[in-house]
């Protein structure tokens, strides 16, 4: 199995204000194997406990989700 890591950006308006903050879980593709996982494609699994934590994290916050399927 491959390894993989969040990575976290800040994103910034023109003037230096912030204007928005990204996440991204990507897989440390280096790593494969020719044999062994080279072939292999993997995608990223979210538990239910883990979605209804959030949604109950932003609502409390009053926070904005965006959901995007590629």
């Amino acid at each position: 199995m491959l390894a993989n890591r969040w990575m976290f950006r800040t994103k910034l308006n023109s003037d230096g204000t912030v204007d928005r903050f990204k996440a991204r879980l990507v897989i440390k593709g280096f790593l494969q194997r020719y044999g062994v996982d080279y072939f292999e494609t993997f995608s990223s699994v979210c538990r239910y406990e883990t979605i209804r934590t959030i949604l109950a994290l932003a609502a409390e916050q009053n926070l904005r989700i965006i959901q995007l399927d590629v």
